[in-house]
């Protein structure tokens, strides 16, 4: 099926998509406070701006990795395929993951590669030894201690609400 760009009098229908609805929160949201003077808002609505857009990012990524999956199976290996708003291609990404240590021991010995120069300290085993012992991980570890926002709640109710008064 080939996308082409609605006509003026065709009829559009709502998608019954969380993005959407979470979308048109947040352009309304966004078109009642200058967003180009963030500083300026209330923390009420910083919170409405954060927990929509956090909304928005994650019911997108949901929607693009269905869509994603759908095209994996519609194109060709670096074969760019255009859209009306952009262009994409299949590539592929190349992931290693060391197999048993038995086996990767014995593969290594068997090319006379010493044990010691692939061994090293085991971040799982260094935590459990921690626990033991009476040495704090500060010992052991770098620490770098980051504040960030995390979106503790939503409020659905209210979100159900404002799109039903922007809807009628």
């Amino acid at each position: 099926m080939e996308s082409t760009p609605t006509a003026p009098d065709e009829k559009r229908v709502e998608p019954d998509l969380d993005v959407y609805a979470d979308m048109l929160l947040l352009i309304d949201a966004l078109e009642r406070h200058d967003s180009t003077a963030l500083a300026e808002c209330e923390t009420p609505v910083l919170i409405n701006l954060y927990t929509l857009c956090s909304d928005v990012q994650r019911n997108a990524g949901d929607l693009r990795q269905s869509v994603r999956e759908l095209l994996l199976d519609r194109l060709h290996h670096d074969q760019p395929v255009h859209g009306q708003y952009g262009s994409v291609q299949r590539t592929t990404r190349r992931n290693r993951t060391l197999k048993d240590d038995e086996d990767v021991l014995r593969v290594l010995d068997d090319a006379g590669v010493p044990h010691e120069q692939v061994l090293g300290v085991d971040r799982g085993k260094v935590d459990e030894a921690l626990d033991v012992t009476d040495r704090s991980e500060s010992a052991v570890y770098d620490i770098e201690e980051r504040a960030y926002v995390r979106k503790a709640d939503v409020d659905d109710e209210h979100k159900q609400t404002r799109l039903q008064g922007l809807k009628d």
